[in-house]
């Protein structure tokens, strides 16, 4: 009964805040649109996540055959003392 009390407070406390702030959310919601429309626009700036993103997986697929190559490297033989 508890999470239900807390769930309707905080209910009318969000409602209230979109009822007191629903000028500065629809210039925020304006802001994002234009935002939105510039990065469909210009084509170049998409390149810069989808070049991280295939720089990151190379040097993290890199990385893992590192760990591959290492962990063959060493033999392993349990001693029995921890």
């Amino acid at each position: 009964m508890p999470i239900v009390i807390t769930g309707i407070i905080a209910l009318l406390v969000f409602n209230g805040v979109l009822y007191c702030k629903w000028k500065q959310i629809k210039i925020a919601i304006a802001v994002i649109d234009a935002t939105a429309d510039f990065f469909v626009a210009t084509k170049r700036i998409n390149l810069v996540g989808i070049t991280y993103f295939v720089l990151m997986a190379a040097w993290s697929a890199f990385w893992v055959a590192c760990l591959i190559a290492m962990s063959g490297i060493a033999e392993y033989k349990w001693t029995g003392e921890t």
